[in-house]
């Protein structure tokens, strides 16, 4: 599995890690305020977020399992980014 590629901040695909840098605080809001994000998801989400905002590139489960500071499975992980994604929250 490839990881996201890329994270949907208020109805655009972001593409692009240096668009992401302008946006992070209000990614953060958005993710502090979706009602719908357990905190396992909010944590995932935006360790996705601080993860492809640093690097640029794909973030995978295990990247996720190791920055998250979560003890969940990477399958956790794909099920909830799988969840994120139905969502519209990310696109991998």
């Amino acid at each position: 599995m490839g990881g996201i590629t890329s994270v949907n901040h208020i109805g655009k695909i972001v593409t692009s890690p240096h668009y992401c840098r302008g946006a992070q605080i209000e990614i953060g809001r958005v993710i502090e305020s979706a009602p719908m994000l357990n905190d396992r998801a909010q944590i995932l989400l935006k360790t996705l977020v601080e993860r492809y905002i640093s690097d640029g590139q794909p973030v995978g489960s295990r990247a996720l399992q190791q920055f998250s500071g979560l003890e969940v499975s990477p399958a956790t992980i794909r099920n909830v980014m799988a969840d994120l994604e139905a969502m519209g929250l990310v696109a991998s």
